[in-house]
């Protein structure tokens, strides 16, 4: 910028003790003294740093973000950084959590912050604005970031975004970033303020080296493995305001791209969550987010389990997207438990299922020609009453069953008495599969039931009997 005859020019560089300016006109003449003296360039000392969002709000695991602080403050304790922002330490207002270790740990008030470092926090009250200082801002060539093996929480040092392209771990192996927005899902850009998710097999040190000047040294950036892929399909669970679609299936091309970049270690959950994840047989101890195939397999499977801490809310699946799935392939989930089976829509249709907790539910994922799918993927091994969703309900509930073979069905709903509330079936036939009753809490003569509990018997010919419970509540 000019201002009366002298001039300013403001580059982005790193620090350096050894600097010269020169200034050439048109004609490439220099009008700057070469023999200048030398000078140094320093980090800009700052008194504070605002992030420039507020935090999410709430207490479910979609409130969750991962922090971090783009500076290098002159006081590194989380207690000095984040306590006039989030008040004292209070579960029910803020709770903020460190990746050591393979699991959380809370905050206790000793953990420091330093860049490239990044926590999980979660504050109920709306309009919580991080600020941070006084401090230098980082403007060194490159920055190190210590890296455990497994499960590490990094950030970006510097205070203008990044690319994964500008990350290089010394092991050297294929890395993924994830960010978390509520759930886990893969990226490959790193803004300041916010956090990310690495997964490594050994330790070691991740080096961030920005490509300062745009000049290209830095690695070509990383091609996603979706892009790379064949064909997938993402699979989203949901069990109330939690969403985990972290969840990728599909079939790679041997000479586009090496094993390692199709099958990635799933980010641990958050929170009051939902968890699914992948099993290989390969690796059977580990779990993850996704396991891609060689190509020229005609039908494939894949064990999947599920996990969710919100109590009484029924989990569902979905396809969330899939690219370049072959026409007429199905893709069927199938409880291991039950032998029941869900045919997923391509059309991102939720199907329920009930039953999921803290222990984990065991699923089949079958991707295939629906021609070629065999019976045992779309029949159920036994007959099955299954619990209703929603459980308690306050208008309408359904009620799964399976039938290992056809046969006539009766479904009959009793008040806690005894006494007959309605019948919803009657020596209805059925062929052999999944299939469900609803209730709208009408009694036979079409009027509201009472609130209270209700138990629901369902019957066939075949000799097949069995009852379950709902809360009905107006």
């Amino acid at each position: 910028t000019e201002n009366d005859g002298s001039y300013t020019w403001t580059a982005t560089m790193w620090t350096s003790d050894n600097c010269l300016i020169q200034v050439y006109d048109t004609a490439d003449q220099t009008v700057f003294d070469e023999n200048a003296t030398f000078f140094s360039i320093t980090p800009q000392h700052l008194q504070g740093l605002t992030h420039p969002q507020a935090q999410p709000s709430g207490d479910a695991q979609n409130a969750y973000r991962l922090v971090s602080v783009p500076l290098e403050l002159d006081d590194t304790r989380l207690s000095n950084a984040f306590l006039d922002d989030l008040g004292q330490p209070d579960d029910n207002r803020w709770r903020l959590f460190d990746w050591q270790g393979g699991q959380w740990e809370e905050y206790s008030g000793d953990q420091t912050i330093e860049p490239g470092r990044s926590f999980f926090l979660i504050v109920k009250d709306a309009g919580v604005q991080l600020d941070v200082g006084p401090g230098h801002l980082v403007m060194s060539e490159s920055y190190s970031i210590s890296l455990n093996a497994g499960w590490n929480s990094i950030a970006n040092p510097y205070n203008f975004g990044l690319t994964d392209s500008e990350l290089f771990p010394d092991s050297e192996e294929w890395v993924t970033l994830w960010a978390y927005n509520g759930g886990w899902d893969v990226t490959s850009d790193l803004v300041p303020w916010e956090g990310y998710g690495i997964y490594v097999e050994s330790g070691g040190t991740l080096h961030v080296i920005p490509d300062w000047f745009g000049t290209g040294k830095a690695k070509a950036r990383r091609k996603d493995f979706r892009i790379l892929s064949e064909w997938f399909v993402q699979i989203e669970a949901a069990c109330g305001s939690a969403v985990d679609a972290a969840n990728y299936c599909g079939v790679y091309d041997e000479e586009r791209g090496k094993q390692a970049m199709f099958r990635l270690h799933k980010p641990p959950a958050v929170g009051e969550f939902v968890h699914v994840y992948l099993k290989n047989a390969d690796d059977p101890t580990s779990q993850f987010a996704a396991d891609f195939r060689p190509a020229g397999r005609e039908r494939l499977r894949w064990d999947l389990a599920a996990q969710t801490h919100i109590p009484n809310r029924p989990l569902s699946f979905r396809i969330k997207q899939s690219k370049n799935l072959p026409e007429g392939y199905a893709v069927i989930l199938k409880d291991k438990d039950s032998g029941r089976c869900e045919t997923l829509s391509p059309d991102g249709i939720p199907v329920f299922v009930s039953g999921a907790g803290p222990e984990a539910m065991e699923f089949e994922l079958a991707i295939g020609d629906s021609k070629d799918l065999s019976e045992e993927e779309t029949i159920p091994a036994a007959f099955q009453l299954e619990p209703c969703y929603p459980n308690p309900f306050n208008q309408t509930t359904v009620i799964p069953f399976s039938l290992a073979e056809a046969c006539e069905v009766t479904l009959i709903v009793y008040n806690v008495h005894g006494e007959e509330t309605c019948r919803l079936i009657q020596d209805k036939p059925y062929g052999e599969g999944l299939h469900k009753a609803v209730w709208s809490g009408l009694d036979a003569s079409r009027q509201p039931a009472a609130s209270g509990i209700y138990i629901y018997k369902l019957s066939t010919n075949t000799g097949f009997h069995a009852v379950s419970r709902m809360i009905f509540l107006k």
